[in-house]
């Protein structure tokens, strides 16, 4: 009844959400890259800094309350999956 409702709805976040990690990204190239989703909501972000990727992930859960898996769960050391919706 409402499906397409809210199927704009979650567009317009995930939208929003994709301009706001793309300028974020930007704004940190310095130590960031990334190739953003082109059809879902995960994507890795590639990291330059001299820390594992488990023991990043694990610092900004505790100082920042942001949950990212770690690349090294997928393969992808000195990588973060981030989440977009």
């Amino acid at each position: 009844e409402h499906r397409e409702q809210i199927v704009q709805r979650n567009a317009a976040i995930i939208s929003a959400n994709l301009a706001t990690a793309n300028r974020w990204v930007a704004e940190h190239a310095d130590i960031l890259s990334w190739t953003p989703p082109r059809g879902g909501l995960l994507a890795l972000l590639r990291y330059n800094l001299d820390i594992a990727s488990l023991d990043l992930a694990d610092q900004l859960a505790v100082q920042y309350s942001v949950m990212l898996a770690p690349g090294s769960a997928f393969g992808f050391e000195h990588h973060l999956r981030i989440g977009i919706g």
